[in-house]
């Protein structure tokens, strides 16, 4: 069998034969000086030895980017962190250059970490249930199947009051009065009275949920709005002001990553 001993040992007794001296570079090659116009031949070693790591990570929780970056970091690695919207596409991420430059020395920056934080299920789902109005049994429903991320009102009141729902829209015009000036006064009232069994629909929700997967819990904020028409009502959740939750979200887990590896952090975007 031939292996890299084999080949060593034929070199050696070649190189001894001719009296040549090889160079031997550092990822494992050797360069001769041959005779007979005195040519450079190189041999490559069947592996060759790396003279730096390359390779780009890409992790998916807190957890796995620090303890990654703390095995390897050394004096030059830096941390950069661009939340989604200053990122293309919209995707928050944190990148570790482990190999960045330390002062003085350049790298070719080849060892990288990378953390794209993603949205919990539940940070996703009830912002797809704010995309559009709900009818009654529906929003009764998604009450039921996710009343686990709800912290107030409590969430066997809240279902009650959804399922026993009652609205009135009552339409009158008062009577007409003439003004001596001759002027026309017309009285209008569009009003929508609640009613029900089990008390009124509160304006807002608090949820408890996480906004990235395996993070922390936050309270988010839920306006609750409704409509009566066509002999129906309908339900409208609306977020409020979800971005700056997600954006604080961000700043925690940026803030978690720098104490944790003990690396600087820059806002921007590592190319």
């Amino acid at each position: 069998m031939i292996d890299q001993t084999v080949i060593d040992t034929i070199f050696a007794k070649g190189v001894a034969a001719a009296g040549l001296q090889p160079f031997e570079q550092a990822d494992g090659r050797k360069t001769f000086l041959v005779p007979g116009g005195y040519r450079t031949e190189t041999v490559e070693p069947l592996e060759r030895n790396l003279s730096r790591i390359g390779q780009v990570v890409i992790v998916h929780d807190v957890a796995s980017l620090t303890g990654y970056v703390n095995k390897f970091k050394d004096g030059g690695s830096r941390l950069f962190a661009e939340p989604s919207f200053l990122a293309g596409g919209g995707v928050s991420h944190v990148t570790a250059a482990i190999d960045y430059h330390d002062t003085g020395k350049p790298s070719p920056v080849k060892h990288v970490a990378v953390y794209n934080p993603r949205f919990s299920d539940q940070w996703e789902l009830w912002h797809a249930a704010c995309a559009k109005p709900m009818e009654q049994a529906e929003f009764a429903e998604f009450i039921e199947e996710n009343r686990a991320d709800i912290s107030e009102p409590a969430a066997a009141q809240l279902l009650d009051v959804v399922r026993t729902f009652k609205a009135n829209r009552k339409v009158s015009f008062d009577s007409v009065t003439y003004q001596p000036n001759g002027d026309v006064k017309l009285g209008y009232e569009d009003r929508t009275e609640q009613t029900g069994s089990s008390g009124s629909l509160p304006e807002k929700l608090t949820l408890g949920i996480p906004v990235y997967f395996r993070d922390q819990l936050y309270a988010v904020p839920v306006w609750v709005r409704y409509k009566v028409g066509s002999g129906a009502v309908k339900f409208q959740l609306k977020m409020d002001r979800s971005d700056l939750i997600e954006a604080a979200a961000f700043e925690t887990v940026v803030a978690k990553i720098a104490e944790d590896t003990a690396l600087p952090v820059h806002l921007g975007r590592y190319r």
